[in-house]
C-alpha cells in the first residue's frame, strides 16, 4: 500500500506538471500565431492612398487637437475591385472638425495608412511595441472631412456600442447639472472612466500623489457598486431562492457597469473576481481568493494574451496580490476600538499592501514613486468616495428640479475641494 501510494504521489505531480506544460505550450503558441497574424496582416497593404472601408472596433478618444479611432481595416478597393483584409487594425486620427464617428459604423476612408514608426530615441517610450501588443500595426491621419464618408451606421448590438451610447446620457446629465467643465470632466473620470477632458495639470497632481488609480475605473469603483446594490438589494430574503435572485441581479448589474466603463483590464478582473466570490456563495462553497485571482488571469489572458503586457493589468494584479499578502497581516497589527481611527487603519493597511507589489512597477514604468501617496490616499479615497455616491443620487434625481440643483451644487463643491487637496 504504501509503495502504491509513493507511486500515485509521483504520478500525481507528473500530471500537474504535464498539465501546467500544456497551458504553458498554448500560451506561446497563441501568443506566436498572433503575432504572425499581425505581421502578415501589416504587410497585406502598401503605403500609398487609396480607399479603405473600416470598421469602427472601439469608443473614439478625444485628444486636443485630434480625434483617435481605433478601426478594424475589412477592405481595400484596387484596379480589380475591393480586396478583402482580416486581422488588421489600425489607429485613425480625425480632424477635431470632423463628426466623430460611433462604434460599429462601418467608414469609407480616402487616405495612406502607414506602419507607426519605431521611438527615435533607445530610451524613449516605444508607441509601436505599446501598439503592437494590441493588435494594431497601422495609423493614418485625416484632416479633410470630404475623405472621409459614414457608408452604415452600426446596427444591432455591439458592447462598445451600447457602452458609448450610455457614456454620452451620463455626460449629458453631467453637463446639465455640473457647470464648471474641470468638475465635469472629474466626475466623469471617477464614475465611468472617461478621461479624455482632464486637463494635464491635474492628471499629473494625482499621478504624483500616488492617487492617480481613483481617475481610472478600477476595482475599488466595482467594489463600491457592489456595496451599494448588497445594502440597496438588503430586503430580498426570507424565501428559498432569495440568495440566487439576489446574486444574479448583482451580477447583472455589475457587468453592465463594467460595460459602461469600457471593459478595460481591471475593471474587467475586478467583475470577474466578484463575479466567482457571489456565485461561490449562492452555491455555499469556499472562495479561496488566490485561486479566483489566478483565474480570472487565466481567462483575461486566454481572450487577449498580450494583455499581460499591459501596464494597466499588472498594475492591478499586482496590487490585488499585495492585499491579498499583506493587508490581514497589517490589520492585525493595530485594532483600535474607535469606529474613525479602525476605518482609518483599513484604508491605510489596503493602501500599504498594494503599494509593496507595486512599487517596482511604478519605478520600472513611470521613473518615480509617490512619497506622499499614504496622506493621500487616507483623504482623497473617502472624498472621492463620497463623490461618487452623489454622483450615483445626482444621476436618479435628475428630473426632480430642486433635488437636481442640491447635489449638482453638493457634488461641485466636494470635487472642487479634492481637486485642491490634490
Amino acid at each position: 500500500v504504501c509503495y502504491l501510494s509513493f507511486i500515485y504521489h509521483k504520478l500525481e505531480g507528473l500530471c500537474s506538471f504535464l498539465v501546467y506544460g500544456l497551458l504553458v505550450f498554448f500560451g506561446l503558441n497563441t501568443v506566436n500565431d498572433r503575432q504572425l497574424n499581425y505581421i502578415e496582416s501589416a504587410k497585406s497593404i502598401n503605403d500609398n492612398n487609396a480607399i479603405y472601408k473600416v470598421h469602427v472596433s472601439n469608443i473614439p478618444s478625444l485628444k486636443r487637437k485630434s480625434t483617435k479611432v481605433e478601426v478594424r481595416i475589412l477592405a481595400v478597393r484596387e484596379k480589380t475591385g475591393w480586396r478583402n483584409l482580416k486581422c488588421l487594425s489600425a489607429v485613425l486620427y480625425l480632424n477635431s472638425k470632423i463628426r466623430i464617428p460611433k462604434p460599429g459604423d462601418i467608414l469609407l476612408v480616402n487616405g495612406r495608412f502607414t506602419n507607426i514608426p519605431p521611438p527615435a530615441n533607445p530610451f524613449q517610450f516605444d508607441y509601436k511595441v505599446y501598439q503592437f501588443n494590441t493588435g494594431i500595426t497601422k495609423s493614418a491621419y485625416v484632416f479633410n472631412a470630404q475623405k472621409i464618408t459614414t457608408l452604415e451606421n452600426g446596427k444591432g448590438f455591439a458592447v462598445y456600442r451600447f457602452s458609448s451610447k450610455c457614456q454620452n446620457y451620463l455626460k449629458q446629465v453631467f453637463t446639465e447639472h455640473l457647470r464648471d467643465t474641470v468638475v465635469k470632466a472629474t466626475v466623469e473620470s471617477l464614475v465611468f472612466g472617461y478621461k479624455d477632458e482632464i486637463p494635464d495639470e491635474l492628471t499629473r497632481g494625482y499621478a504624483r500623489t500616488g492617487t492617480l488609480h481613483v481617475l481610472a475605473v478600477s476595482g475599488m469603483h466595482v467594489a463600491l457598486v457592489f456595496l451599494v446594490l448588497s445594502k440597496i438589494l438588503g430586503f430580498i430574503k426570507g424565501f428559498r431562492f432569495s440568495l440566487i435572485l439576489k446574486v444574479t441581479v448583482i451580477l447583472i448589474a455589475i457587468w453592465m457597469y463594467c460595460i459602461i466603463s469600457g471593459l478595460s483590464p481591471s475593471v474587467i478582473r475586478a467583475g470577474f473576481m466578484i463575479s466567482f466570490i457571489l456565485i461561490g456563495k449562492a452555491i455555499n462553497r469556499y472562495a479561496n481568493a488566490y485561486n479566483i485571482l489566478g483565474i480570472t488571469a487565466f481567462l483575461i489572458l486566454w481572450y487577449n494574451p498580450f494583455w499581460l503586457l499591459n501596464v494597466g493589468f499588472q498594475l492591478s494584479f499586482a496590487a490585488v496580490l499585495g492585499i491579498l499578502v499583506f493587508n490581514e497581516k497589517l490589520l492585525k497589527l493595530y485594532n483600535p476600538e474607535n469606529y474613525l481611527l479602525n476605518a482609518c487603519w483599513q484604508i491605510i493597511s489596503v493602501t500599504l499592501s498594494a503599494q509593496i507589489f507595486t512599487f517596482p512597477l511604478s519605478l520600472y514604468y513611470f521613473n518615480q514613486f509617490p512619497i506622499y501617496f499614504l496622506p493621500a490616499n487616507l483623504i482623497i479615497i473617502p472624498l472621492t468616495t463620497l463623490i461618487i455616491y452623489l454622483s450615483l443620487v445626482l444621476l436618479f434625481v435628475n428630473s426632480i428640479p430642486v433635488l437636481n440643483v442640491v447635489f449638482g451644487w453638493l457634488t461641485s463643491k466636494i470635487v472642487v475641494l479634492t481637486n485642491k487637496l490634490v
